[in-house]
């Protein structure tokens, strides 16, 4: 691997909806540090991503925030929901 590229592989993410078909993806980011000096550390990302599902092209949770969901440490993240209805 060259020096000034960092090549950073993201989990596979499988995203559901009503309003289109189930896909596995995966993506991949190339980042091109050459011209950071002094490189210590970099980062992978966030460890959770936030959705709003619809229903007959209707978003849930109107003027509320987005659902938060935490993706576990295995491989694959479980979220069962409530249309417009969030757990306290």
């Amino acid at each position: 691997m060259r020096n000034n590229l960092i090549y950073i592989c993201l989990f596979a993410l499988l995203i559901t909806g009503c309003v289109q078909k189930t896909y596995q993806k995966t993506v991949v980011f190339e980042l091109d540090v050459s011209q950071v000096k002094n490189i210590e550390t970099v980062g992978t990302g966030y460890k959770f991503t936030e959705v709003k599902f619809t229903v007959n092209d209707e978003f849930e949770l109107k003027g509320k925030d987005n659902r938060r969901i935490n993706f576990s440490e295995k491989d694959t993240t479980y979220y069962k929901a409530f249309f417009d209805k969030v757990e306290q």
